[in-house]
């Protein structure tokens, strides 16, 4: 039932984003350097350290073992990028195995080497699933008893020589569960950035498509079947931008619900609107207030930008067209847009 419960977690269709497997590549470095380091310590250390000081010779042997098998999974991960939980086990496996007996060639416990798990569990950790993260603990749980249980068993030690591997046990377990969560709620937020990523690119291009057919109108629809009932015209879609709304949307609405009544042949045009009165009353209003309350600069901007969006809206929004009826050029046009 176990080897059913993991199977799935190590099928080929395992796929992953890349930035797993760049982790898992700087992870595979981890092995190559201590190994390196521990090798290089017991040749060119100045004064006499703990590594090897049970067994110097095996110490050396499983410092060129783990080096070269750092190597060999350095190169597996770079090339054949498939089934990242196996190769992600494999790494860990690699550590479990080879730190306890690092830690045997150093004289057990005393050595400390059994916190370098820690560094290990929480590397995987991130990017592995929950339950393979405490099938590793469990792993390293196991082989450091059995490295310590060796030392008592061999040299008739007490059984209180436990405490200090089952206090690190109980530290793998804790910071493998604190890893998986925490690796699980940065998952989730990624997933939850890219659907947003995808939403937001979705939305930019019907905008776009809108944009494009503009020039067609605008497409009324009822509220409740959601079913398009007239279509806006450009010129009217451009009596409405003029338009102040005193009433907000629900006056929207309204002016909509009317127009479509008085529509013929399903398209609604400025007449149909009749915003005329109450554009031109807005309009004076804020040429008044323009006249009185801004400086002369401001205010013929803002009847000038006022004249530019009647003659868009004339023309049915063409540019070209609207520069020849202002009588400018084009550039002008665009220059004061």
């Amino acid at each position: 039932m176990a080897t059913l419960a993991y199977a799935p977690l190590f099928a080929r269709e395992d796929r992953r984003p890349d930035s797993f497997w760049i982790s898992l590549q700087y992870f595979n470095l981890y092995p190559i350097v201590v190994a390196l380091l521990f090798l290089g310590s017991t040749y060119f250390a100045y004064e006499p350290i703990n590594f090897g000081a049970h067994d110097l010779r095996l110490f050396r042997a499983v410092c060129v073992g783990y080096l070269a098998i750092g190597i060999a999974l350095q190169v597996v991960v770079r090339s054949v990028q498939e089934r990242f939980n196996l190769q992600l086990s494999a790494h860990a496996l690699l550590d479990v195995i080879t730190i306890p007996l690092l830690m045997y060639a150093s004289g057990g416990m005393r050595s400390s080497l059994g916190v370098m798990l820690f560094i290990s569990l929480t590397g995987v950790g991130l990017v592995a699933p929950l339950r393979l993260n405490f099938l590793y603990a469990a792993l390293a749980t196991i082989a450091v008893l059995l490295e310590e249980g060796y030392w008592v068993l061999a040299l008739n030690l007490p059984a209180a020589n436990f405490v200090p591997p089952a206090l690190l046990s109980m530290g793998y377990f804790a910071t493998a569960g604190a890893t998986g969560w925490l690796a699980q709620r940065l998952a989730a937020n990624e997933r939850l950035a890219r659907e947003r990523g995808r939403a937001l690119a979705n939305q930019t291009r019907v905008n776009q498509l809108v944009i494009e057919d503009m020039q067609d109108g605008v497409l009324v629809l009822d509220r409740q079947s959601a079913t398009a009932v007239a279509r806006l015209s450009p010129a009217a879609l451009g009596e409405l931008v003029l338009y102040d709304f005193p009433g907000n949307i629900r006056e929207l609405e309204n002016i909509l619900e009317r127009a479509t009544a008085l529509s013929a042949g399903g398209e609604i045009g400025p007449d149909d609107l009749r915003l005329r009165p109450a554009a031109a009353e807005a309009a004076g209003a804020r040429a008044v207030e323009g006249a009185l309350d801004a400086p002369l600069p401001e205010y013929l901007d803002r009847v000038e930008r006022e004249a530019i969006l009647q003659a868009l809206a004339r023309t049915n929004f063409n540019r070209t067209a609207a520069a020849k009826l202002l009588g400018v050029t084009f550039r002008t046009l665009r220059y004061r847009m």
